[in-house]
């Protein structure tokens, strides 16, 4: 492997309008860069596809005032300038197999890169099937439900196995691809939370808000009467509401480092994201976290991973399934604290394990 034994090539989902994807990409590239290796990126896409022509709408929509367009501009500088990807074009969309000799290792994680209902035609893809089974590491991975389905459970066993190292970022996910491959596998938390609060700090962008507010991450479909509760607690307490799924919002435009930079300053988080839940942890920030309810996409149901996150850092008051409190308290995150101490030694060992 002449003039690989230095390089790492992440494989994980993508997409340029989801701040968790973006996020936990920039923190495996940093935490693999860290360890000394070159690391890129592999997105793979099929060849032919006709993407000029997009690309110049979305400049034209963009220039228009087109608020999806600005953001997805915004997510797109910030993965130029932050996460080295290398885009490869096959025939199929697969990663082809001589693109073993170009790298040391192959990561795959973090996010939903092993969610059954996903990207099923990319899916050896991200089981790394194009590698050498020396060359595969997981690092947490997702598998966003808590035990994966009777129909997927047999061709699973068959990929886990192909893996000398196995970890999940929830511990229920943990438990069954254990259960599916009779191997070890490690619960560890996701990679975002290895960075810390300080670090993420300094990487955070200000933006000109100088009234308090609350941030709202609300991906899935909307109860009335709880946005009505969010809304009534931010008039009582004095604050602006940011809606980051709403594109009429200001701040929807905002790229990754801004988001991160809002969550750190906000009064409040009410979510049901992931990811809004970890910053919010790992800043400090008081956070509801709500499960996701979706009518028509039952697979994108998040309470196993939610449940998961906060159970670990000891904030289960923190979910609500149903409503909002009558009474907002805010966190108390000491026991969190401790936590982030073991878990993240156990990711570290977890990776010393992983690349010798």
């Amino acid at each position: 492997m002449k003039g690989s034994v230095d390089k790492i090539g992440i494989v994980t989902l993508y997409g340029n309008l989801n701040y968790g994807n973006r996020l936990q990409n920039y923190a495996m590239h940093t935490l693999l860069s860290r360890r000394g290796y070159e690391v890129q990126t592999l997105v793979c896409k099929k060849r032919g596809l006709k993407t000029g022509g997009k690309m110049l709408r979305d400049r034209l929509q963009c220039l228009l005032g087109n608020t999806v367009a600005k953001r997805k501009a915004a997510f797109d500088r910030f993965s130029r300038q932050s996460v080295p990807t290398r885009t490869l074009y096959t025939e199929n969309g697969l990663i082809p197999d001589e693109i073993c000799e170009q790298y040391r290792y192959f990561v795959v994680g973090s996010d939903q890169v092993w969610n059954p209902e996903i990207r099923k035609k990319e899916r050896k893809n991200f089981f790394l099937q194009f590698a050498r089974q020396e060359q595969r590491v997981a690092v947490a991975p997702s598998i966003g439900v808590s035990e994966i389905p009777a129909e997927y459970r047999e061709e699973f066993a068959g990929y886990f196995a192909g893996f000398d190292h196995l970890s999940c970022r929830e511990a229920a996910g943990a438990a069954d691809i254990a259960a599916l491959s009779g191997k070890p596998c490690a619960h560890i938390i996701d990679p975002t939370l290895m960075i810390t609060a300080e670090e993420w700090r300094e990487f955070a962008r200000p933006l000109p808000i100088k009234e308090k507010y609350i941030v709202v991450f609300y991906l899935g479909d909307r109860d009335a009467t709880l946005w009505g509760k969010i809304t009534a607690f931010a008039e009582q307490n004095g604050c602006r509401i940011v809606d980051l799924a709403n594109p009429s919002d200001r701040f929807y435009v905002s790229d990754p480092k801004e988001f991160v930079w809002l969550i750190d300053h906000a009064q409040m988080v009410f979510t049901d994201s992931f990811h809004a839940t970890a910053f919010s942890i790992n800043l400090h920030t008081p956070f509801y976290v709500f499960d996701r309810h979706q009518k028509q996409a039952e697979n994108n149901h998040t309470g196993s991973r939610i449940h998961s996150l906060v159970n670990l850092f000891e904030l289960e008051d923190r979910f609500i399934e149903h409503g909002i409190p009558e009474r907002i308290e805010t966190c108390d995150f000491t026991a969190a604290d401790e936590q982030f101490v073991k878990e993240r030694e156990a990711f570290q060992r977890y990776l010393d394990s992983c690349f010798i």
